[in-house]
């Protein structure tokens, strides 16, 4: 089995930490517990090339390897790949980072797992869980036997993982739901004119249900009707300005509007004025 690679301090700014990394393992997990002083900026670091996690157990830091960056505040953590990451602070503050023997199949699998290297994970559900776990076992690791270092790991290992599971199916979740707002959008504006166009419409022909239209339509700031009348006053917008001799009416009523009322109240809301005041203006060239 390969040796622990601890974590080297490798260059300090001026003002740099004054306290040296604490360095305590816990079965497969090596863990490295850096307090950097009020006056430190920077510190440079070795860590495996596998990579390692970086938990920030209080303050804030910028955490930079060659080709990323990520900015953890308290119990935030991210899993960032080797050999060598630059640690920044305005103020003092706390790191803590975890990582395995190279040859250490229980870490590959983590690593594996969090390929998304440099995302904060401790906002919410299981990683604000595994963040804090951490952080609690760096607080208490002199107190804790070292015969329930196996133990400890399996949960910590545990924890990263689910954390990891979670990220990645929100993020395919996120995935689908902007494949399926671009069908709907492209739904809707194949079938803009039609005055029956409504979410019940538009999950049917998405072989879906109206809550996941919802859905995909709250990731993107606005409701799907919003969307649907938005596009609608624009189409009517633009024929206003290239049609000077059709009715309003006709206009409206063409992009699905069936009520001239409804129609002209959306329009001065929209676009500040009249559909008639707006047509006479755009006529004229102002």
């Amino acid at each position: 089995m390969a040796q622990a690679i601890s974590v080297i301090p490798e260059r300090q700014a001026s003002g740099a930490s004054e306290f040296p990394p604490q360095r305590r393992r816990f079965g497969r997990v090596q863990m490295e517990s850096l307090a950097l002083g009020r006056a430190a900026r920077m510190l440079t670091v070795s860590i495996p090339r596998s990579g390692a996690l970086v938990l920030q157990r209080s303050g804030s830091s910028a955490v930079a390897w060659r080709n990323g960056a990520v900015k953890l505040e308290a119990l935030d953590w991210a899993v960032v790949p080797g050999p060598r990451l630059e640690l920044e602070t305005a103020h003092e503050g706390a790191i803590l980072l975890l990582h395995g023997e190279e040859a250490e199949s229980g870490w590959s699998r983590t690593l594996e797992l969090t390929r998304a290297a440099g995302r904060s994970m401790g906002g919410s559900g299981m990683g604000r869980v595994a963040g804090t776990f951490l952080a609690s076992l760096a607080d208490a690791a002199d107190t804790i036997d070292s015969a329930q270092g196996d133990e400890i790991s399996r949960i910590a290992l545990q924890l990263v993982r689910s954390a990891a599971w979670e990220n990645r199916d929100r993020q395919r979740g996120l995935s689908s739901r902007h494949a399926l707002l671009a069908r709907a959008q492209a739904y809707i504006a194949r079938n803009l004119a039609d005055p029956e166009l409504s979410v019940d419409r538009v999950a049917g022909a998405l072989n879906c249900t109206k809550r996941y239209v919802h859905k995909a339509f709250s990731d993107s700031g606005e409701t799907i009707a919003s969307h649907i009348w938005g596009l609608r006053l624009e189409r009517c917008r633009q024929d206003l300005s290239a049609e000077a001799g059709r009715p309003i009416t006709d206009i409206a009523f063409s992009w699905g509007f069936n009520s001239s009322s409804h129609f002209s109240r959306l329009f001065r809301e929209r676009f500040g004025a009249s559909p008639r005041s707006y047509r006479a203006t755009a006529i004229a060239g102002i």
